[in-house]
């Protein structure tokens, strides 16, 4: 690209109009000797004037498209801890954010539920991280986590 500009400056500065022009206007310098070198060195500064500014337009776009793109990967998509739960789950995180916890065997007394199926719908909950077991047995006392605070508040289900 610079050749091209390069070339078409010399060009542009062998044209009788531009040179008599330029010699005028030089006179006034005291180099009139000087027109073809002149018009040459002023022509190529315009024409990389006019690139320099096309290329920050360039990297003012690109930034805008990063930026935008940065935006769009921190903003949150639904994830399966989002998604909507079954009726069984949402009572046993109400419970648990009521009760700061509560062990398997006051869970299942309080909603009432058979245990297999309590354990089923814990074990759910673990996975989407919603709820964490504070030990590693069954029985063991469960607490809400950030996660399914956020649940319930985004849906206004907690109280």
């Amino acid at each position: 690209m610079f050749l091209v500009i390069a070339v078409g400056s010399w060009l542009i500065a062998l044209i009788p109009a531009v040179q008599t022009w330029a010699t005028s206007r030089l006179l006034l310098l005291g180099a009139p000797e000087k027109a073809n070198l002149t018009i040459f060195l002023a022509v190529l500064s315009l024409a990389l004037l006019v690139l320099w500014i096309r290329a920050r337009i360039s990297l003012y776009q690109c930034r805008s498209r990063i930026s935008a793109a940065i935006r769009q990967a921190q903003t949150p998509e639904l994830q399966p801890a989002a998604a909507e739960r079954p009726p069984e789950q949402v009572a046993i995180l109400q419970h648990l954010a009521a009760m700061n916890g509560d062990y398997f065997k006051g869970i299942a007394h309080f909603l009432e539920m058979n245990s297999e199926v309590l354990a089923y719908h814990l074990g759910e909950l673990e996975m989407a991280e919603l709820i964490e077991q504070e030990s590693g047995y069954t029985g063991g006392k469960y607490k809400l986590w950030h996660d399914g605070r956020r649940y319930l508040i985004e849906r206004g289900l907690l109280k």
